[in-house]
């Protein structure tokens, strides 16, 4: 099932949080599933 599209009006007056982030962005850069994955520009 595809994620439906964000619409910024649905998200009027919303505090996102974003926990953790640090950890996400370690792993998009430096895990070997996504090193593999990557484009090579």
């Amino acid at each position: 099932m595809p994620i439906p599209p964000l619409s910024p009006h649905n998200w009027s007056g919303v505090i996102l949080m974003l926990d953790e982030a640090e950890q996400v962005i370690w792993h998009a850069l430096n895990s070997p599933t996504c090193q593999s994955a990557r484009s090579r520009g």
